[in-house]
Parts: C-alpha cells; sequence; structure tokens
C-alpha cells in the first residue's frame, strides 16, 4: 500500500489596490478626491473637504509622536478613507494595508464620553497601525501562514475507483499579528504623549467602577477575546484594556508598550503571558491582579465617601442595561423611554411605564437618542434609521406613533425572528426623508420641532415647521461643533442644549428661538449636558461629572447659582421633570 504526505505550505498576499477608492459601487452618485500631505493620502467624496483639511492637520499631528513612541514607521504613506454615507459612526484599521476607514458621524455613544472626536478616531487608528505592525513576524503582505497536510489512501483499498483518494485532510493557521484585544485597544486609546486625544473620563470610570464594586470585571481571558460577549462585555475590553495599559504605562514606563509589541514579533512567541514575564518581569496574571487590586483600593474608597451622605433616588425599571432618555407623559401617568432589555449592542425600543400598576409596553422596536411626547399626549416622536434610499443610505428621520401603539404583533415577531424589514411598523408615521435628524423635541404648542442636524462632520440645530415643513437653522457650524439633546422652554421662546467645541468640554447653552447668538450658561471644568427647563422656566436640571460622577445639578439662571441633587455610586443622567 502506497502512502503519500504533503505537507504545504500556503502564504496568503493581501497586496493593495487604489481600485478600491477609485469610487464607490454603491454610491455612484459620489466624487471622489484626494488631500496628499507627507504621510497620508486622505480620499474623501464631496461635502467633506473642510474636514478632510482637519484631518490631515490631525493625522500629521499624531505621526511623530505614536511613531517615535514604537520606533516604527509605515513603509508607505497611510490612505485614510472618509465617508459620510450613512448616520453611522465607526472607524477601522486595515494595518496590513496601511489603511484607515472612517465614517464621519460623531460618536455619541452611550457608553463612551465627549471627546475631540475627529482627533480621537484618526489618531486611535493610527496608532493601531503603527502598534500592530510593530508586533508583527513577517512582512505585512503575508497576515498569516498555513499549513495543509493531506494524506491518501492506499490503492487497491476501493474497486470503483482508478486511483487512490483522500482520506486525512489538516488546515493549521499560524497569524503573523499575535495581540490580544485589550492590549490592541488600550494602546490605540493611550495613543501616545504629545497627541492623547482621548482620555480617561467618567463614562469609562463608571463601568470600571460598578463592574469592580459589583464583582463582573472581565477575567483575564474574557479579556483576550471579543466573541461571546453582549454588547457591555464588549465595550468592557476596551474599557478593561485602556485601563490596564494606563496602569502599564504609570507603574513600568510607556516606553515598555513598545518593548511589549516587539516582544510579541519574536517568531517563537505565541503568548502574550511571556512577553510580560520577559519586559515587565511578571507573568500577565500577576499583572491582572495587581490591576485588579489597585482598582477596588481606589473605588471602595470612593463609595465610602459616597455613601456618607447619599441622594439616589428609586428605581423603576432596572432590565437590560441600557435604559435612556425618560420622558413623563403630559398627564404625568406614564413614563416612556428607551429600552435595549430583551436585545443587544446598543439597540432600543420605545417603551412606556404605566405608574398606577408597573406595567411596562413596548410601542415601537427601534427608536435611537432622545425623543419627545406630543403636548397633547397622543402621540410620540422618535428618531430612527430608514430603511435604505436610492443610493443605500440609511439616514435618521423623524417618526410618530400613539402610545397605544404596540411592537409586538405578527409582522413584528416575523421581523425579529427572520430578519425583515418595512419603511414603518404597525401605527408608525414617517414625518421626513433623508434629514438625518436626531433628538427631536416639540415646542410647548406642538407646532414646531427642534432637532439636531446631522451631515459633513458637523452637526446643526433646526427648528421644524410642523404645518409647512419649513426648516428655519439656528446654528451653522462648520468646524467639528456637536449639538445635543435640545429641549424648548415653557413659553417657547428659548432653546437649551448641551454643545461640544473642538478643544473645549461640552457644556449647557441656550439660544432665542428666533435669532441671535447662543448663550454659554454652564461650563464646569468637566462634562455638561443633558440640560432640562424646569416647569416655571426660571431654571435649568442638568448633568456634570465636575466630581467625577454624574449626577444632577440645578442652575439658577438669573444669577446663575448651582446646586447639587443627586449623590449616586453609579451616575445620573439624563433628567425630566415631572
Amino acid at each position: 500500500m502506497q502512502k503519500y504526505l504533503i505537507p504545504i505550505l500556503l502564504l496568503l498576499s493581501t497586496t493593495f489596490t487604489h481600485a478600491q477608492f477609485a469610487g464607490d459601487h454603491n454610491h455612484p452618485e459620489l466624487t471622489w478626491n484626494v488631500l496628499e500631505t507627507e504621510h497620508f493620502k486622505i480620499y474623501y467624496h464631496q461635502g467633506l473637504a473642510p474636514f478632510a483639511k482637519r484631518t490631515a492637520k490631525i493625522a500629521e499631528e499624531a505621526y511623530l509622536p505614536v511613531t517615535q513612541l514604537y520606533h516604527f514607521e509605515p513603509d508607505e504613506k497611510v490612505r485614510i478613507l472618509l465617508k459620510d454615507t450613512d448616520d453611522y459612526t465607526n472607524g477601522a484599521a486595515y494595518y496590513y494595508h496601511n489603511t484607515i476607514e472612517i465614517w464621519v458621524t460623531n460618536l455619541d455613544f452611550d457608553l463612551r464620553g465627549t471627546t475631540d472626536w475627529v482627533k480621537n478616531v484618526v489618531t486611535h487608528e493610527f496608532t493601531h497601525i503603527v502598534s500592530l505592525q510593530t508586533g508583527r513576524k513577517g512582512s505585512r503582505k503575508v497576515p498569516a501562514l498555513f499549513f495543509h497536510y493531506l494524506r491518501y489512501q492506499g490503492e487497491g483499498k476501493r474497486d470503483d475507483i482508478l486511483d487512490s483518494y483522500p482520506n486525512v485532510l489538516a488546515l493549521y493557521a499560524i497569524p503573523m499579528t499575535m495581540i490580544p484585544p485589550w492590549f490592541a485597544e488600550g494602546t490605540a486609546q493611550y495613543m501616545a504623549r504629545g497627541v492623547q486625544f482621548d482620555r480617561w473620563d467618567s463614562h469609562r470610570d463608571m463601568i470600571l467602577r460598578q463592574a469592580t464594586l459589583n464583582n463582573t470585571l472581565l477575567t483575564y481571558q474574557e479579556m483576550n477575546v471579543f466573541g461571546s460577549k453582549t454588547g457591555l462585555g464588549f465595550e468592557k475590553v476596551y474599557d478593561h484594556g485602556y485601563s490596564l495599559v494606563l496602569f502599564i504605562a504609570n507603574t513600568f514606563g510607556q516606553d515598555k508598550l513598545e518593548d511589549l509589541c516587539r516582544s510579541m514579533a519574536t517568531w517563537w512567541r505565541y503568548d502574550f503571558d511571556g512577553a510580560t514575564k520577559s519586559i515587565l518581569g511578571i507573568s500577565s496574571r500577576e499583572l491582572y491582579n495587581r490591576w485588579v487590586s489597585s482598582l477596588e483600593e481606589r473605588y471602595k474608597a470612593q463609595k465610602i465617601r459616597i455613601d456618607f451622605n447619599p441622594a439616589s433616588g428609586s428605581l423603576l425599571h432596572q432590565k437590560g442595561y441600557l435604559n435612556l432618555h425618560p420622558r413623563w407623559s403630559p398627564d404625568g401617568t406614564q413614563l416612556a423611554f428607551l429600552t435595549n432589555q430583551g436585545q443587544d449592542f446598543g439597540r432600543t425600543s420605545l417603551v412606556s411605564f404605566t405608574l398606577s400598576d408597573s406595567s411596562l409596553k413596548r410601542i415601537s422596536p427601534s427608536a435611537n437618542t432622545a425623543f419627545d411626547w406630543s403636548p397633547d399626549g397622543n402621540h410620540i416622536l422618535y428618531t430612527r434609521r430608514s430603511q435604505p434610499n436610492r443610493y443605500g443610505s440609511r439616514f435618521w428621520d423623524l417618526y410618530t406613533v400613539p402610545p397605544d401603539a404596540s411592537g409586538e404583533g405578527p409582522f413584528q415577531q416575523m421581523k425579529d425572528a427572520i430578519g425583515l424589514s418595512r419603511s414603518t411598523f404597525p401605527g408608525e408615521t414617517r414625518l421626513t426623508h433623508d434629514l438625518r435628524a436626531i433628538h427631536p423635541a416639540y415646542s410647548p404648542d406642538g407646532t414646531r420641532i427642534a432637532f439636531v442636524k446631522n451631515g459633513g462632520g458637523n452637526t446643526n440645530l433646526g427648528i421644524l415647521d410642523v404645518n409647512t415643513g419649513e426648516i428655519h437653522y439656528r446654528t451653522d457650524f462648520k468646524d467639528g461643533t456637536q449639538v445635543y439633546t435640545p429641549r424648548w422652554s415653557p413659553d417657547g421662546s428659548q432653546i437649551a442644549f448641551s454643545i461640544f467645541q473642538p478643544g473645549n468640554s461640552r457644556d449647557i447653552a441656550t439660544i432665542s428661538t428666533e435669532s441671535g447668538p447662543w448663550t454659554l450658561q454652564a461650563a464646569s471644568s468637566g462634562t455638561d449636558r443633558d440640560p432640562c427647563w424646569t416647569p416655571d422656566g426660571n431654571g435649568l436640571v442638568f448633568v456634570s461629572d465636575n466630581e467625577g460622577i454624574f449626577d444632577l445639578y440645578h442652575l439658577t439662571l438669573a444669577d446663575g447659582t448651582v446646586h447639587r441633587i443627586t449623590r449616586v455610586p453609579g451616575s445620573a443622567f439624563q433628567p425630566h421633570i415631572n
């Protein structure tokens, strides 16, 4: 009997072609341009020229600090592709291609804080390009080695064939970059001194503090994978990783980040534990344990201070891990809010909670951002992404639904089961088409809707006339300024909102509904957000992390005095007064 042993070494090439950026097959309406700098090529379509210039400036600012930290420079100019074809936010680094892709909608994510997001995402993804290539074991054109083993059955075993056939097939892949997710994302958020455009903020501290106090920290093994997690677990990889990388940099020195990457570039090392032993002198488990001990010491001391004088209110609903934007009905009998109960990864439904019997009802299976009741209480105004338009783009639009509608009918059950979709849900009315509108709010008389307009990397405040459909924009920001959650004053003459300008923190402002500039009302050293008018119109209740944890505060507009309302161990957000 004759056998054949055929070991095969297969090299995968990842040669990049510029044809990928010549246009977008799904968006023939786009015209592409390129802005070239010393170290980057910025590809962008019409409407993004100012954003491309900002991106180029930020990328060049980040180039030297990041490459000097890792003592590594890409072997060609890094390509950055900018897209504004959907109301979608993300960034991706294809480090074997020296390519970054960025969707230019602001990252307004409920589990992340407010930063200068353009600087953040550009530097984050460029750090991925540099740090992960520093840790690769060979050419970037060879992402992995595949060993392919075949064995053939000897002749004579089968009477119905002329020759033998394979009876053993084995494949074994060896990736050329082996950096654990927590370290990859942690270093990308740490960035480098001089361009640390991300920062350890109160949102991240909230997640890590509660995980520490509730004994729900990811194990070290769980930090090493992204799969098999909820959306919160997925975010914890970023959160935990950033904190642990900060611990390494502060305890052992920033230079150890490069050393750990280079240690993983050696051909014989396939376990990060070997890198920590070689570079830090301790095992990865010991590193993890020391970090956890430091968290427990810090957060337990913080909780003792809070427990000495708490003011936290009572919980009405605590299922799901995202319960957002509570809004009282005009008659005060119901509380509507968004929840991801029964869902995951930020997918939220619009529900109503009836105080008299504590019942919960799903009104719409899909809703995003802040919403509002109509003044008469007959319907709820909200935002969700519409179905793709003629070019395949999905934009935020405004919809209404009566509070007695149900998102639980047969169609929705079928949609949940097999992924069907349609333009509207039962009982839903679509108000706009491709408006890219979020955070809608009714005027007190119900004739106008304030909203935030997305586009080109900016957001602006608009007012929609319900009867005529005319839109009056009250701001015209083009520098990356972001506007959030507008709310009308009780007399309808002003709108309060939170605002983030590049280089500053997020603050509270008001603006006349008719004309004139906006006025800053609250600007602490931290993040100030989620303004809500008091019923008499003389003050605002808002949220601030001025003392390290988000709590509710009251501002008297006449004299600017501020007093604290809550003191909670987690955080308090998005107030609305009955």
